[in-house]
C-alpha cells in the first residue's frame, strides 16, 4: 500500500513482491520524488518559458513568488505521506501532524510576505504617483512598514495552539512588553504618527519644493513613516528630517498651489525721468519674456516674434563679433518658445470651451432633475449637451498631447522627459474622470441620478485646479510706484516665473539676472537714468573779515 496525497492506494496485481512496510515507504517516497521533479521541471522550465513570452511582466512576478512554496509544499506533504505508511506510534504521528500543520502556516506567511512585497508595494509604489487619491499614499507606506510583523505576529498566533499554548497569555505578555517599548521608543513612535499626519494632510507631495525654517530650499524626495527625506538644492545634498519637526516647523511650500514663483524687482529712475515711460518699458521686458506668465497669449507671441527680429537683426549686423552665435541661439529658443506659446493658446481654449460646456450640462441636468431624469430627458441631454462635451474632451487631450510633445526650450532634457510623462498621466485622468461621468450620464444608478449636475461641476472644477492653470489675469506683470527715495524714484516690478522646478531649479537665477541685464540696457537706450546713491557734503571756510562761507563737496 502506497499514500499519496493522503489518500491509500493499495498495490496493483504482480507488485505484491514490493508489499511490506519499508519496501512500500520506499516506494512512496519514490512517487512523491518524481512528483516533486515533475512539479519543478513544470514550474522552472514551462511555465518560465510561456510567461517569459506573455506581455508585461507581473505574470513572471506572480510565478517567481509561487514557485519555491509549492515546491516547498510538495516535498513536506511527500515527507508526511511516505512517514505514515511505517506505522508510527500514535504519539509520533501527533506530532508529525504538529510539524506538518507549522510547515504550513510558515509557508502561507512566506507566500503572503512575499506577494506583499514583490507584487503589492512593488507595484503599487508606482501606481502611487499615478492617482490622485491621498488614501493610496497613506496605506502603502503604513502597509510597507508594518505588513512584516503583521505576517509573523499572525502566523505566531496561528502556530502557538497547535503546540497547546494558551495565546491568551501570550498576548497579555506581549501588550506588557508593547507598553514598555512604546515608553522606550516615545520619539521614534511620534516620528511615525507625525509621518502618517504628514501623509494624510498632504501640507507637500513629492516633488514639491519648501523652505524650511532656517531658510533652506528644498526638494522633498521622499516621504517615509519615520523621516523625511529632502534635496537640498544649494549643496546637491540629502537631508533626512525627523517627521516630528517638519509637523511642528512653520514650512513654506513654493510649489502650491502652483508651480509658479512671484518675484519682485525692484529699480529706481532718476527724478526727471518720464514715469509712465519707464513703467512701460519695465511691463514690455517682463512681457516678453517667454518664462514670465502673461495671460494675453496673442501679446506674448506678437512680443516673442519681435524678439526674434530683434535678435536676428542685432546678429546680421555684427558678423564678427563673438557673441553672434549666442545671439543666434537665443534666436532660435525664442522662435521655439512662441510656436510652444502657439500651440498652448489653442490648447487654453480648447479648455475654456470644455469648461464651458460642462458647465452648461450641469445646468441643463439641475434643471430637469427635479423628480429624476426621464429616458427622453437623458436622450435629449446626450444630444445635446454629452455628445459635444465628449467631443470637446477628445479635442482637449489631442490638444495637450501636441504642446506637450514641443518641449521648453531651456529645461533639461531628463525635465522635458518627466514632464511629457506627467501630462501623460494628466490625459489619463482627464479620461477617467470623463468616463465615470459619461456612463453615470448615459445609465445613472439611483444614488447617482440626483447628483449628475455636481459630478459634471466637479469634473469642470478639476480642470480649473488640477488638470492645467491658465494663466490669470492677476499674475501678469506690474509696476508700481513704490517710495520717493533719497536719489531717485523708487519703482517695483511685479512677475510671476512659469515653473521654478525646472533648469535643476535654477530657472529664477537665469531669469532674475536677463531681467536685469535688459532693464539694464533698455533704460539706457531709452535715456532713463538709473541713478546711483549720492550724498552731497559741504565744509565752513572762515574768511579773513570773519565771514564763513559754505562750498560743496
Amino acid at each position: 500500500m502506497i499514500v499519496l496525497f493522503g489518500r491509500p492506494f493499495q498495490l496493483p496485481p504482480g507488485f505484491e513482491f514490493l508489499a511490506g512496510v519499508y519496501l512500500e515507504f520506499l516506494l512512496t517516497a519514490l512517487i512523491w520524488i518524481a512528483i516533486a521533479l515533475f512539479a519543478y521541471f513544470i514550474l522552472s522550465y514551462v511555465l518560465r518559458w510561456v510567461t517569459h513570452r506573455l506581455p508585461g511582466e507581473i505574470d513572471d512576478i506572480i510565478l517567481h513568488v509561487i514557485r519555491r512554496p509549492l515546491l516547498v509544499l510538495l516535498v513536506a506533504v511527500g515527507i508526511e505521506n511516505s512517514l505514515k505508511v511505517l506505522g508510527l506510534p500514535g504519539v509520533v504521528v501527533e506530532w508529525l501532524d504538529r510539524l506538518f500543520a507549522t510547515v504550513l502556516i510558515l509557508i502561507g506567511a512566506w507566500l503572503a510576505w512575499r506577494v506583499l512585497k514583490d507584487i503589492v508595494i512593488y507595484y503599487g509604489e508606482a501606481a502611487v504617483q499615478r492617482t490622485e487619491s491621498r488614501l493610496d499614499d497613506i496605506l502603502l507606506p503604513i502597509v510597507n512598514l508594518f505588513g512584516a510583523l503583521l505576517v509573523v505576529l499572525v502566523a505566531t498566533l496561528l502556530i502557538l495552539p497547535i503546540y497547546g499554548i494558551d495565546v491568551t497569555s501570550v498576548l497579555l505578555g506581549a501588550g506588557v512588553l508593547g507598553l514598555v517599548l512604546g515608553l522606550a521608543l516615545q520619539d521614534t513612535l511620534s516620528n511615525i504618527f507625525s509621518g502618517i499626519s504628514l501623509l494624510a494632510d498632504a501640507p507637500f507631495r513629492i516633488g514639491d519644493l519648501i523652505v524650511l525654517p532656517d531658510g533652506k530650499i528644498c526638494r522633498v524626495d521622499k516621504i517615509g513613516l519615520r523621516a523625511t527625506q529632502l534635496y537640498y538644492l544649494d549643496e546637491h545634498s540629502t537631508i533626512y528630517i525627523p517627521n516630528k519637526n517638519l509637523t511642528n516647523d512653520m514650512i513654506v511650500n513654493i510649489t502650491k498651489p502652483s508651480v509658479d514663483l512671484r518675484i519682485v524687482v525692484e529699480v529706481g529712475v532718476a527724478y526727471d525721468s518720464d514715469l509712465s515711460h519707464a513703467e512701460a518699458v519695465l511691463y514690455n521686458i517682463a512681457a516678453s519674456h517667454p518664462n514670465i506668465l502673461l495671460s494675453n497669449l496673442d501679446h506674448k507671441i506678437a512680443l516673442l516674434e519681435q524678439r526674434v527680429q530683434e535678435l536676428r537683426q542685432h546678429a546680421e549686423s555684427k558678423p564678427a563679433h563673438p557673441a553672434r552665435e549666442h545671439w543666434l541661439a537665443a534666436a532660435d529658443a525664442y522662435r521655439r518658445a512662441r510656436e510652444r506659446f502657439v500651440r498652448e493658446q489653442e490648447l487654453n481654449r480648447a479648455l475654456a470651451t470644455l469648461q464651458d460646456a460642462l458647465q452648461q450640462l450641469a445646468s441643463a441636468i439641475h434643471g430637469k432633475e427635479a423628480g429624476g431624469l426621464t429616458s427622453a430627458e437623458l436622450k435629449e441631454l446626450q444630444a445635446s449637451f454629452v455628445a459635444p462635451a465628449q467631443a470637446q474632451v477628445e479635442q482637449v487631450r489631442t490638444a495637450m498631447e501636441t504642446w506637450s510633445q514641443m518641449p521648453d526650450p531651456w529645461a533639461a532634457p531628463e525635465e522635458i522627459e518627466s514632464e511629457q510623462e506627467r501630462w501623460r498621466e494628466q490625459n489619463a485622468h482627464l479620461q477617467a474622470h470623463w468616463k465615470n461621468l459619461y456612463h453615470a450620464l448615459l445609465k445613472p444608478r439611483a444614488e447617482q441620478e440626483m447628483r449628475l449636475d455636481d459630478m459634471t461641476s466637479a469634473l469642470a472644477q478639476w480642470l480649473r485646479e488640477e488638470y492645467k492653470l491658465i494663466p490669470a489675469a492677476w499674475k501678469d506683470p506690474s509696476v508700481h510706484f513704490k517710495a520717493f527715495g533719497s536719489s531717485s524714484v523708487d519703482l517695483a516690478l511685479t512677475f510671476y516665473i512659469d515653473d521654478v522646478r525646472l533648469e535643476h531649479f535654477k530657472r529664477q537665477t537665469r531669469i532674475v539676472r536677463e531681467i536685469g541685464t535688459a532693464i539694464h540696457e533698455r533704460l539706457k537706450q531709452e535715456g532713463i537714468e538709473i541713478p546711483f546713491p549720492q550724498l552731497d557734503l559741504y565744509w565752513k571756510n572762515q574768511a579773513a573779515n570773519g565771514v564763513s562761507e559754505s562750498k560743496p563737496s
